[in-house]
């Protein structure tokens, strides 16, 4: 049975209590030490056990006296400056720094009452005295508190690593799933992206597959995830999964997805379809040549010259939208520029290739940055090649990160938490980017200060 909701009367300001509102409870606050107390202890016998216990000289005084202390308190709450408002601004940082904590060590959001608080305020109370002790105890680490918290640090988690995707020039996305205590199926999907002057890698989100595990559910995740984000399809360059026959398919469904949304990769898709009708004589598609041929037979020279005018269109598209083996010139350049013949690479990017080997800062530049820092330089400054060198460098290698993922999982949603849902928490224990706590905070002040 739920607890009762007890409400303040004002009849309760001569015990010298008013009340503050949070979380849809008015919980009664003294107006002398400020101290606030649970709603269960909205009785007339606990404020005035409290009274005698912690104000015993002030038994006799009026009901005005102690409603000028109110008003003194409720102006002091008005008041950005006073000592009451960052006392709760501090109260209300330290809740979410435990919070953070909580999630980011994979544990129980009930540690924050049960074992986190009492630790606190005992240490407190034997260092600092009791005084101190009173003001710890309004620090906030209920079950229901730590859930909200973890839920707004995962959310301004997300929307930062978000807005870094959408800044970058290309990304890439590596994903896996798998299932949890109760069998539920759980994906995961990281993310690499420039972010900067390097290539970082984030947790992009985790979602239970509650309608199933086939390639068709993995991909529609993940297409729903781009569209609701507002990523740009286009910038999405490379795909990891592991050899299950489901992720085989969420490959080749994200392949068409990008051949619907990437004009070049459909391009080469309506190549590769013209190619295929010209071998049986259709030219409906090359509206001039149908015109003049009309219903006579297609020349076996034409037909083969304009085959040939196809594929090396094809084989040009190709160099900017395939996947690069190593044994590709591209791929030699990527990995050191100075053992490149410029002759292998295509004829579009030969000229800026040896723009480049001749800028004096190049050589010093590629010898004391990492590689990826080297081509993130590079790419105001020669963005053909830099853009086909990161095209190599962001795409995932393994899905080692989900993996590792799993195993965050596996230590989040036990038999005891079976019922959770582990999204926030994974993204928080997962991410390597650190919440605005400072944010969210002011975001707060008003409703906690109400």
């Amino acid at each position: 049975m739920a607890a009762k909701k007890r409400k303040f009367s004002e009849d309760y300001i001569k015990f010298g209590f008013t009340f503050i509102e949070k979380d849809e409870l008015q919980l009664p606050q003294c107006v002398i030490c400020m101290k606030v107390l649970s709603n269960d202890s909205m009785r007339p016998n606990r404020l005035e056990r409290h009274l005698k216990q912690q104000h015993p000289t002030l038994l006799l005084k009026t009901k005005e006296f102690f409603s000028s202390k109110a008003e003194s308190l409720k102006r002091m709450r008005l008041d950005k400056s006073g000592s009451y408002h960052t006392g709760v601004s501090q109260h209300l940082k330290a809740s979410f720094e435990i919070a953070f904590m909580i999630a980011k060590q994979k544990k129980p959001h009930t540690i924050g009452e049960e074992l986190i608080k009492p630790c606190v305020l005992k240490a407190t109370q034997i260092i600092l005295g009791e005084d101190a002790e009173q003001k710890m105890k309004s620090i906030s680490l209920s079950n229901n508190t730590v859930k909200r918290r973890i839920d707004d640090i995962a959310a301004d988690i997300k929307a930062q690593i978000i807005n870094k995707v959408k800044l970058s020039p290309f990304f890439a996305i590596s994903c896996d799933e798998s299932t949890d205590i109760v069998n539920c199926a759980q994906l995961i999907v990281y993310v690499r992206y420039i972010g900067g002057d390097i290539i970082e890698e984030e947790i992009l989100y985790s979602q239970s597959l509650t309608a199933g595990t086939t390639s068709e559910d993995i991909f529609n995740s993940i297409s729903n995830f781009v569209e609701k984000n507002d990523l740009d399809w286009n910038k999405l360059i490379g795909l990891c999964t592991d050899g299950a026959p489901a992720m085989i398919g969420v490959r080749s469904g994200l392949a068409i997805k990008l051949k619907e949304k990437n004009p070049a990769m459909g391009f080469i898709a309506k190549l590769q379809l013209w190619n295929k009708k010209l071998s049986s004589e259709n030219v409906i598609s090359f509206s001039r040549l149908f015109e003049a041929i009309k219903n006579n037979k297609l020349d076996a020279n034409l037909e083969a010259d304009i085959k040939t005018h196809l594929q090396a269109l094809e084989d040009e598209f190709r160099r900017y939208y395939r996947d690069i083996d190593s044994e590709s010139p591209i791929w030699h350049m990527t990995r050191n520029p100075f053992v490149v013949d410029v002759l292998q690479l295509p004829e579009e990017i030969q000229d800026e290739f040896l723009e480049m080997k001749a800028d004096s800062s190049m050589k010093d530049d590629f010898h004391l940055l990492t590689l990826e820092k080297f081509w993130i330089k590079r790419l105001p400054v020669n963005s053909k090649l830099a853009s086909l060198a990161l095209r190599v460098l962001i795409p995932f290698s393994s899905t080692y990160l989900c993996e590792t993922g799993f195993s965050a999982l596996v230590l989040i949603k036990t038999k005891q938490r079976n019922r959770l849902d582990v999204s926030n928490d994974l993204m928080i224990a997962l991410a390597r980017t650190e919440p605005r706590i400072n944010q969210l905070v002011q975001n707060m002040q008003a409703q906690v200060s109400h």
